[in-house]
């Protein structure tokens, strides 16, 4: 991991894989019940996405993935008003995508019914 955080600044592709390798330490920790440790990583990866989103219209997704986990996250930990948020940007994201690719619709349909404040 100390490897790739060194590579990144000055390699985009190292940073596309940082950040998937975080996303997969959030789910790993999630998965031993560790929310506060896979906050952390979520939070990294999150920032990471961003900035790529920013140059690559084709990591807006990833980022709709990281922000929908960090709103998993929160909802784990007791926080529901901390996910509503990151679900909203998620959905906001995935909808968006949706207008211009069926190829999205998986991620707004499955934020649309797990969404943590749904009733």
């Amino acid at each position: 991991m100390d490897n790739l955080r060194r590579l990144a600044p000055a390699n985009p592709a190292s940073l596309s894989v940082l950040a998937d390798t975080l996303g997969n330490l959030v789910r790993v920790y999630r998965e031993l019940g560790r929310p506060s440790e896979a906050l952390l990583y979520c939070l990294e990866a999150i920032q990471i996405h961003c900035r790529l989103a920013g140059t690559d219209p084709a990591m807006q997704s990833r980022l709709g993935d990281a922000l929908h986990q960090l709103g998993r996250i929160h909802k784990e930990m007791g926080q529901p008003s901390d996910a509503l948020p990151a679900q909203i940007e998620a959905f906001a994201i995935y909808r968006r995508l949706s207008a211009v690719s069926s190829v999205n619709i998986d991620g707004l349909a499955w934020i649309s019914l797990h969404d943590p404040h749904r009733q």
